[in-house]
């Protein structure tokens, strides 16, 4: 998240959008962080701690990366609350 916050302008530009855009985003990964409370726990419980945490660092991945290569807004905010679901697994 702070990635988002030190490069407002540059992830605006490549996205093509505005900062405030770019900051929806980051509320987007706190988003992701309220929803998956109602996901992970039963994902823990019926598959075990080791796939919940091999779960979160895919999607870690999946939102290092698809910050980079969103192609617009739209996409960057499903990233970020994939991001936000990385981050509370």
């Amino acid at each position: 998240m702070s990635l988002l916050a030190q490069f407002k302008p540059q992830f605006a530009s490549l996205w093509h959008s505005s900062i405030s855009e770019v900051l929806s985003v980051v509320s987007a990964v706190g988003i992701g962080g309220i929803v998956s409370i109602l996901i992970t726990g039963p994902i823990s419980d019926h598959f075990g701690r080791r796939a919940s945490a091999v779960i979160g660092h895919l999607l870690w991945a999946i939102y290092y990366i698809g910050l980079l290569y969103a192609p617009n807004f739209a996409v960057a905010y499903i990233i970020g609350i994939l991001g936000g679901i990385a981050n509370s697994s």
